[in-house]
């Protein structure tokens, strides 16, 4: 019973290590794409604002 409980664990501590190297790998053009995002939300809202001012 106890083996049926361990494989799976490590198997899944095994997946999240090969996960963290990766994003570990991959944050620096995540943060890049977050804050490009970030920039075309604040531009849609702003020119969603000059818009409404302007009506």
């Amino acid at each position: 019973m106890k083996k049926n409980i361990i494989g799976p664990i490590c198997t899944g501590i095994s997946i999240l290590s090969v996960i963290t190297k990766f994003s570990d790998e991959s944050l620096h053009t995540k943060d890049i794409l977050i804050e490009e995002k970030n920039n075309e939300n604040n531009n849609f809202f702003n020119s969603e604002e000059i818009r409404r001012e302007s009506i």
